[in-house]
């Protein structure tokens, strides 16, 4: 039973760590293996909550503020325009976009495809925390193999 558990660990936790390399080697692929960074121009800014609820009634349900831009960019003498939802205002310690310092008409630094402008994002997705998954993957999978060869 225990073997069973330990299998399903190691299958989610890499199936989680291929998932998060995947996306982030599809990003990597655009034509000049980069992203290609530029300054946008942040256009709006917008706050919503957000219910994060953990537990049915306990103390762990919460509302979170979220923040949504639109930014726009120009490449080559043309504009190109996108947006991002995410990154909970409060916790974004290092970066000033999220903690309200930065507003309508400031810069951001996005990525985009040198190819395709119109495919751009703010985010550069985390590499080391698909492998982080993998490696935990490959320890339950060696554990269970150990548990079955007592």
């Amino acid at each position: 039973m225990v073997i069973g558990y330990y299998i399903i660990g190691c299958c989610l936790l890499l199936w989680a760590g291929i998932s998060i390399w995947a996306i982030r080697y599809s990003i990597r692929q655009w034509p000049a293996l980069f992203y290609t960074p530029i300054e946008a121009r942040i256009l709006n800014t917008e706050l919503f909550e957000e219910a994060a609820i953990s537990s049915s009634d306990g103390p762990d349900s919460r509302v979170n503020k979220v923040l949504r831009f639109d930014y726009c960019f120009t490449v080559n003498g043309d504009e190109y325009r996108g947006h991002d939802v995410g990154g909970q205002f409060q916790r974004k310690g290092g970066e000033l976009l999220y903690r309200g310092k930065k507003m309508a008409g400031d810069t951001v630094t996005v990525y985009y495809n040198p190819d395709n402008p119109s495919q751009n994002t703010h985010k550069r997705f985390a590499f080391f925390g698909g492998i982080i998954l993998l490696g935990l993957g490959q320890l339950f999978l060696w554990l269970a193999i150990d548990l079955m060869n007592p």
